[in-house]
């Protein structure tokens, strides 16, 4: 009999070792990654020449890791106020 209570005390200590707190690492729920902005090219390249981004002294704008979104592609009118003030 001694022997099963040693027995049963260690499978106790064993499996009270084999619950994780990592369970509860899995298991929560976590704030979702946001999502980046999208740019509409066709504002971002007509914004690109106005005349205050024309001017020499303009910043140079980062476009690596921008999300364009492509909403006038079938539009071949979105650029007719470039082409119109063209020299």
């Amino acid at each position: 009999m001694k022997y099963m209570t040693h027995l049963l005390m260690l499978t106790a200590v064993a499996c009270a070792g084999c619950d994780s707190s990592d369970d509860y690492k899995l298991n929560s729920v976590s704030s979702p990654t946001p999502v980046a902005q999208q740019t509409d090219f066709s504002s971002f390249v007509i914004a690109q020449y106005s005349p205050s981004a024309s001017a020499e002294t303009a910043a140079a704008v980062e476009v690596e890791a921008t999300d364009f979104s492509y909403v006038d592609n079938d539009n071949p009118t979105v650029f007719g106020s470039l082409i119109a003030t063209a020299p």
